[in-house]
This record gives structure tokens, sequence and C-alpha cells, in this order.
């Protein structure tokens, strides 16, 4: 005979894999799968909240763990946007002296064109 299985065991069972899922698509950067899954997510998460009232001491502590995981996984993304600031502040800053000592170095013949960078 096949047991039941809680629903709430369930939904856990779900947020643990998308948790997991999340942090390894945080490693690759793939920032578009990131967000898909964090909506997929908070769906979960608005399902467990329907359970507060009934969630054991087991649940409590699972819930718990998938907190802790997503705050390392938040503490990640945070270092990562930094990261990225960084480096978005210092192109910023290489653009702006390229502008100014660009014209410097070209050719009275041949137009200066300001160096563009697309994100």
């Amino acid at each position: 005979m096949i047991a039941a299985v809680d629903p709430l065991d369930r939904l856990m069972g779900a947020l643990e894999a998308l948790l997991a899922e999340e942090a390894t698509v945080l490693a690759c950067s793939d920032f578009d799968r990131l967000g898909e899954i964090q909506r997929r997510s908070a769906a979960v998460v608005e399902r467990l909240s329907a359970f507060a009232g009934v969630a054991g001491d087991r649940h409590r502590a699972r819930i718990a763990l998938a907190v802790a995981t997503r705050a390392a996984t938040v503490g990640r993304m945070i270092g990562q946007i930094e990261r990225v600031r960084a480096e978005l502040t210092d192109l910023q800053s290489c653009e702006h002296r390229f502008a100014r000592v660009g014209p410097a170095y070209a050719s009275r013949d041949i137009p200066v064109q300001r160096f563009r960078l697309a994100l």
C-alpha cells in the first residue's frame, strides 16, 4: 500500500529543491533563470504559509534551514551585485578618461567617436 505524503513535506521538498537550484543557477550567473526560480519559490512559500499554524518542530527545523540557505544565496547575490557595480564604475571612469584624452591622439582628418559600452 502506498503511504500518503504529507502536503507540508511535499511543499518543503519542492522549496528545498528550488533553493538548491537557485544557488546553482546563481553560480552560473544565469539571471533570467534565477528570476524564474524565485517566482516559483514565491508560489511555494505562499502555499507553505497556509500551513503555518500546523507546522511541527520537524517542519520548523526544515523551514529554518531553508531560510538560512536562502540568506546565504542572497548574500552571494549581494556580493555579485557589488562586484558588478564596481566593474561598471571602473568602466565608466575609463570611458570618461578616454573621452578627455582621446581627441589629443586622434588624427585631425578622422572624426573622434566616443567609446560606447553595451551592457
